[in-house]
């Protein structure tokens, strides 16, 4: 555990390693220009995995869908979030609309 991360920061910084997991985000995304949405969704596995797959599907990855819901499924629910980030860009865009609701 890294200073008394919990939950997702946990899993984590117990998988990536550090050349990988740099001030707080996964430089070694497959594929970071799909973001897939987390934070202020349904987080039951079935749903995440319905988003990825989808998102997967809209940018013509049909022929990886197997391999990732394979990897995804091969453990418990933190190896699902620990996939998920290792594959795409986790609330990209939960980041950029907050920039956008800052007062200059």
């Amino acid at each position: 555990m890294v200073n008394g991360e919990t939950g997702l920061g946990k899993a984590l910084s117990e998988t990536l390693t550090p050349s990988a997991y740099v001030g707080g985000m996964n430089t070694s995304t497959k594929y970071p220009d799909i973001s897939i949405r987390l934070v202020g969704e349904d987080g039951n596995a079935f749903s995440i995995l319905a988003r990825c797959t989808r998102e997967m599907e809209r940018n013509g990855l049909r022929d990886e869908v197997d391999t990732f819901v394979s990897e995804a499924t091969s453990g418990d629910y933190d190896n699902l979030l620990r996939t998920v980030m290792a594959w795409f860009s986790v609330d990209k865009d939960e980041a950029d609309e907050d920039d956008e609701d800052e007062d200059y």
